[in-house]
């Protein structure tokens, strides 16, 4: 009885090394396939991203105006020094970097919240997810327009509605983008929504 079992193990033993080696070479033919799929569209967005970074960065080696493009001198890494000791870039990087830590720590603690509200939801989850997807269906250019009529001095419903709202104590001709933080605050809830 011992050699008949044996010879069974000894026998089943290569029928189940052909089909892991089938299913092997089948999983191979897949990924093989799945580059073939994917590889077009790898290639068209390397293509995309990294040929506009590299023509920026070999044109940043040069001092170049757009009135005279013919006219280039080669200055190496000259533009990036006057860059780095110019105050406005410094502003413009801490302003960059101040809306991005405010945006992303109010869109991380919201994000929480709504995915904890659709996870315990009463409601139908379709019409929830629904509504909150809709600020992503808004394309961008519409969405930044909409906030700068928004707040516009002369057309901007905030400034009515807040004057309505608060009876007369805020103005009616608030500039919003006239000072630094009330300009900050519409692009960091712009960006939000």
């Amino acid at each position: 009885m011992s050699t008949a079992v044996d010879k069974t193990t000894a026998g089943s033993a290569p029928a189940g090394r052909r089909a892991k080696k089938a299913m092997s070479d089948r999983a191979r033919g897949e990924q093989v396939l799945g580059w073939k799929l994917a590889g077009p569209a790898f290639v068209i967005m390397l293509a995309v991203t990294a040929y506009p970074i590299l023509q920026a960065t070999w044109t940043s080696f040069f001092k170049y105006r757009l009135t005279d493009p013919e006219n280039r001198e080669f200055v190496f890494l000259n533009n990036y020094v006057t860059a780095l000791k110019d105050t406005v870039f410094w502003q413009a990087i801490w302003v960059t970097v101040l809306i991005t830590i405010i945006t992303v720590v109010v869109e991380l603690v919201f994000g929480f919240i709504i995915a904890m509200v659709m996870h315990r939801v009463v409601i139908p989850r379709k019409t929830l997810r629904t509504v909150v997807l809709i600020p992503y269906s808004i394309i961008t250019v519409v969405s930044a327009f909409s906030w700068f009529y928004g707040f516009s001095v002369t057309t901007g419903y905030a400034n009515h509605w807040l004057n309505f709202f608060t009876f007369g104590a805020f103005p009616a001709d608030y500039n919003w983008f006239g000072g630094f933080w009330p300009s900050i605050a519409i692009i960091c809830l712009s960006e939000i929504w």
